[in-house]
């Protein structure tokens, strides 16, 4: 007898254990509750025998349904069965005890007993409740979760004897990493509300560590110089990010430097970090920009640097950096508007220049897309740039731009406005009057855009055009001319707007060609800029040229000219060769000296692993100088292994 009654309690505890879903305690199937029709739903109605009173109806948004002999039928709230004797009853009066199902063909039942899951899934939604139902299947029904979501903030809202229990879950825990104590039963009615996170989405950091030794004939690159080695090592990181409120990428490397011999020898830091990223602090209204650069340059055009890139010798530590937070609205039917600050430190290691530390505020007010054929931006700025060793300057400006359609391809541009600048050492620089701007911009098609526009800006008559130009898969030309009033840290700053995303990497290019010197004075830019890149099957070829002249310097005024060719190949898998050759011709007004300057580079990089590869180079530089002093010759030959981890 108390064997037949342990047989007994066992079997009830293995049932029991059966209907419970793995993971989870799941209610007893006794208590699962009857399904509820619910608009929308799809129902089979069939009467026996009757084929013209059968039928397949909707339930309408008002829960009702029409039936052949039957109208306005209420079916949301009831079950199948009760919706059946229903029919079943008001059949009655046309036919002699008909018999009558209800079969649900399709559909989420009453709203009471749906399960719905809102927020940062990937496919937000409403889905049914079935018996035994847990949270995982419920996540999977919405197709998981979204890039953004923040799934261990995400809660379960329950209603429970007339009030709605809050119980937070883990998803992230659940879906990401697999923790099957974080799945929970579900009940008919139950929300699951998932939040955005901040920096929640697609994050890739890599590590890396790069060693590399280079022997130099000419360290210093004088006429007569001594070699040296020159040893690199440091790490290196590089982060991507795309998240629900922050965009950004950042690249670093930090090397030490030891020099055998020259005037630099000993040991040194070489940084280069090129950092953007922009952040959406309050949804579609407050934004903050930051971008970065940290890295060595020839603050003097007149000095070189060598080839090979090994040596610090003639390059000074550069740092800059922009913040902007800026509140973007929409101002009624007529504007876009934008408010914005931004300021931007610039750090020189070097006693001959002056740190400095610039602020803008910009109000800009934009026609938007409700203006197709005639569009206009109004933008008022002011501004300090204050120096270290120098006197602050101050600017102030108003700005009209107009741009109107004359056909879909083409269109007149152009503007007027005000400006004022104050504070120079050079009295030519400080002024104020009308600005004003004439153009065109001419787009047949998406791989062709030009614009051009010449007026009158900075005290000076101004040009500003560009090009971009996709000839085919394989070609692309650009060419731009612009011209600009501005000192060398200001120049810095500017630099940083240029910090693009490469699409292909995911990494931060940063403009580094800077060909002027970096002067504490207000100096007026003028460059043109032209290039071509071919890409056919393993290779890519570059051709760029930049010419640029820049007047009001304390060491007199500049011209260059600037050619370079490079081609790169992947020999094999394993084996990649880049070239590269390049001449510059220089002229320095007040030493009345002219360079020209030619160099040459090879490298040939194999990929000894998955996260290893190790690449030999050779440089050589030649500069002929009018003044015998500053010609020089240098070989440089570097070998070196990197590794990613």
């Amino acid at each position: 007898m108390g064997g037949a009654w342990l047989w007994r309690i066992a079997r009830m505890v293995l049932v029991s254990l059966l209907l419970i879903p793995a993971g989870a305690a799941a209610a007893a199937e006794g208590d699962t509750p009857t399904y509820l029709i619910g608009p929308g739903d799809e129902l089979q109605i069939t009467v026996w025998e009757e084929p013209e009173l059968s039928t397949t109806t909707a339930v309408r948004p008002d829960g009702r349904i029409s039936v052949p002999l039957i109208e306005d039928l209420p079916a949301a709230g009831v079950t199948p069965t009760d919706l059946a004797n229903e029919i079943k009853k008001q059949l009655s009066e046309y036919r002699q005890d008909p018999l009558v199902t209800v079969m649900v063909v399709s559909g989420l039942g009453d709203l009471r007993q749906q399960v719905r899951i809102i927020g940062e899934a990937d496919q937000p939604k409403a889905v049914a409740y079935r018996s035994g139902m847990t949270l995982l299947d419920a996540v999977i029904a919405s197709g998981g979760l979204s890039r953004q979501a923040d799934g261990n903030d995400a809660v379960l809202l329950r209603h429970d004897d007339g009030r709605t229990v809050e119980m937070p879950v883990r998803l992230a825990d659940l879906v990401r990493d697999g923790d099957a104590s974080a799945n929970v039963p579900l009940q008919p009615g139950d929300v699951i509300v998932i939040p955005e996170g901040f920096f929640q989405g697609e994050w890739h950091a890599s590590y890396r560590a790069t060693a590399s030794e280079t022997f130099t004939d000419n360290v210093d690159l004088e006429r007569h110089g001594d070699s040296a080695l020159i040893t690199r090592a440091g790490p290196g990181i590089s982060i991507t990010g795309n998240s629900a409120r922050v965009t950004g990428a950042l690249n670093g490397d930090l090397f030490g430097v030891y020099q055998s011999g020259g005037d630099d020898e000993g040991f040194s830091l070489d940084p280069s970090i090129a950092g953007t990223s922009t952040s959406e602090l309050v949804s579609d209204t407050l934004f903050f920009d930051l971008n970065a650069s940290v890295h060595r340059q020839v603050l003097d055009a007149r000095d070189a640097t060598s080839g090979s890139g090994a040596s610090t010798s003639n390059r000074d530590l550069v740092a800059a950096f922009t913040a902007s937070p800026y509140l973007v609205h929409r101002l009624g039917d007529f504007a876009d508007v934008e408010w914005r600050y931004r300021i931007s430190p610039v750090i020189v290691d070097s006693s001959d220049r002056s740190d400095s530390l610039g602020q803008e505020a910009s109000l800009t007010l934009n026609s938007g897309s409700d203006f197709s054929k005639f569009g206009w931006t109004l933008t008022n700025r002011a501004g300090i740039e204050e120096r270290s060793d120098e006197s602050d300057i101050t600017t102030a400006s108003t700005d009209l731009s107009l741009r109107y359609a004359v056909w879909r391809e083409f269109a007149l541009i152009g503007g007027f406005g005000y400006e004022y600048r104050s504070g120079d050492d050079d009295e030519d620089d400080n002024f104020d009057g009308v600005t004003w701007r004439g153009g065109f911009e001419y787009e047949p098609h998406p791989d062709l855009s030009f614009q051009a526009t010449y007026g009158h800006r900075d005290n000076d008559d101004n040009l500003d055009a560009s090009l971009n130009y996709q000839i085919g898969a394989k070609t692309t030309l650009t060419a731009s001319y612009a011209e600009a009033l501005q000192t060398g840290q200001g120049r810095a700053a500017s630099n940083l707007q240029r910090i693009v995303i490469d699409p292909n990497t995911g990494l931060p290019v940063e403009i580094t060609d800077d060909p002027f010197t970096f002067e504490d004075e207000t100096t007026r830019t003028r460059t043109l800029r032209v290039g071509a890149t071919h890409v056919d099957g393993r290779n890519t070829f570059r051709l760029t040229g930049t010419q640029g002249s820049s007047d009001g310097g304390s060491e007199g005024d500049e011209d260059f000219y600037i050619a370079r060719i490079s081609w790169s190949r992947s020999l094999t898998e394993e084996f990649t060769l880049d070239t590269s050759a390049s001449y510059e011709h220089s002229k320095f007004d007040q030493e009345d000296r002219t360079d020209d300057t030619y160099l040459v580079n090879l490298r040939l990089g194999y990929q000894l692993s998955d996260n290893a590869r190790t690449f030999m180079s050779y440089s050589f530089q030649d500069r002929d100088s009018s003044d015998e002093d500053d010609s020089f010759v240098e070989n440089a030959i570097t070998i070196g292994i990197s590794a990613t981890y």
